[in-house]
């Protein structure tokens, strides 16, 4: 997590390792995608397929892959990595806390191979960060988190665990966002910002004051509507 963040090793795909997606939703082919891309250059993930508690969906196959059985499969297993799809960041949580008392899984950061990270910025383990995001030097990026396609993150920001960046983000340098935030789809947060937890942000918002209270804010400038993030 982000209190004892490190920098998550990158593989550098001398074998292959095993890599199950939990969540056969929308975002699974997304990330299943980013995988295959991420395969076309150093050929690293053997990708198992999906793990999904709907057991209609058991059996089925998402883009060829298969939907193996629920989550509960991880049971005593060890020997794969996992990567969260859900976008939901309380449902990102609660996921993470239940595999997480069956064990110290693998959850490595995935990232796309066009997106620019530079080595002075740091992204956690469990981390997805999708094609063409740009990141700025020392930019902090926490555990679990997803970075959409073509988002922005700022010089000296931090976006703590459990974040989800929609796509066309961006986030200006030194700009603080707390646990659990969901940020939409373009989405301006202009440098400095800081946004407590449990924060949802809607589409096209600009936020240009800081955010002390959770719930959910829209509009330009953005102002809050719920209690609820």
């Amino acid at each position: 997590m982000l209190k004892d963040m490190q920098r998550c090793p990158r593989s550098e795909g001398q074998k292959m390792n095993k890599i199950i997606l939990l969540g056969a939703g929308g975002a699974g082919k997304a990330i299943l995608q980013i995988l295959l891309d991420i395969n076309k250059i150093t050929n690293q993930w053997d990708i198992v397929g999906f793990l999904d508690d709907d057991i209609a969906l058991h059996g089925k196959k998402i883009l060829g892959f298969p939907v193996h059985d629920s989550l509960d499969w991880l049971h005593g297993k060890k020997d794969v990595s996992l990567v969260l799809i859900f976008g939901i960041p309380s449902t990102r949580k609660k996921v993470y806390d239940r595999i997480h008392a069956w064990g110290n899984f693998d959850f490595p950061a995935i990232i796309h191979p066009t997106a620019i990270i530079p080595d002075l910025s740091q992204v956690a383990c469990g981390t997805v960060i999708y094609p063409q995001v740009v990141s700025d030097p020392d930019s902090k990026i926490g555990s679990f988190s997803l970075i959409n396609k073509h988002s922005s993150i700022g010089h000296d920001s931090l976006i703590n665990d459990f974040c989800v960046i929609s796509p066309n983000s961006s986030i200006g340098g030194f700009a603080k966002i707390g646990t659990c935030c969901f940020v939409g789809m373009n989405v301006a947060i202009i440098q400095g910002i800081t946004i407590c937890k449990n924060v949802t942000i809607g589409a096209g918002a600009s936020v240009v004051k800081d955010i002390d209270s959770e719930g959910t804010f829209v509009g330009v400038p953005a102002r809050k509507i719920s209690k609820k993030g």
